[in-house]
């Protein structure tokens, strides 16, 4: 059965925020997710740190061709009923893909629904 929302993740060295960034995914409340953290060729090892134990977590390889590409890489293989964007140095809050969904289901006419703290 496909995950409710996929959640596409590009990222070129990422650093010191893209675990937290990952953490902050596969910890919300909304857990019928997949995360597709797409390696746009980073050279700083951050996706090779990952904790690969929970399987709703993918790491896909990118061309280098930049964000938009790494970003449609990812969206080709989602699987999800909804996707969601992610940035490597962004951290979600626990109810965020749980609160986009509920708005999405209650308002079927809506094509994107965003998030501002």
């Amino acid at each position: 059965m496909p995950p409710r929302v996929s959640v596409v993740l590009p990222v070129r060295d990422g650093g010191p925020w893209l675990e937290a960034a990952v953490a902050s995914i596969l910890q919300q409340t909304l857990r019928d997710l997949e995360l597709i953290v797409v390696d746009d060729r980073s050279r700083d090892n951050a996706v090779h740190r990952l904790d690969r134990g929970d399987p709703r977590l993918r790491v896909v390889p990118s061309t280098a061709a930049g964000v938009s590409a790494a970003f449609n890489t990812g969206l080709a293989l989602a699987g999800g009923t909804f996707v969601a964007r992610m940035d490597a140095d962004d951290i979600a809050l626990p109810h965020r893909l749980q609160r986009q969904v509920e708005y999405l289901e209650m308002h079927p006419g809506t094509a994107i629904c965003g998030a501002c703290v």
